[in-house]
């Protein structure tokens, strides 16, 4: 699966935006900035995800695709058949 464009945009900008800011805004003005994005990562995330208090993660993932390592180390026992 190949990543999202948003994930390049991210991490395009979380690479760049901190040199092309700190020469505009210095250094306390672009940790402000960061501050603030993460804060409302944070805030978007713990009010837009299911709560998972006392639930078990295993009927979640039912139907998720298993990692590439767990799949690569089940093939080379022979254990699952790589797909045609």
């Amino acid at each position: 699966m190949a990543p999202s464009p948003s994930a390049f945009a991210g991490a395009f900008g979380g690479a760049y935006a901190p040199a092309w800011l700190v020469p505009r805004a210095g250094l306390g003005g672009t940790g402000t900035i960061v501050a603030t994005v993460a804060l409302l990562g944070m805030a978007v995330a713990l009010t837009m995800l299911p709560g998972l208090r006392g639930q078990s993660l295993e009927p979640l993932s039912d139907g998720a695709p298993a990692g590439a390592a767990a799949l690569g180390i089940a093939e080379s026992r022979g254990i699952r058949t790589p797909p045609a």
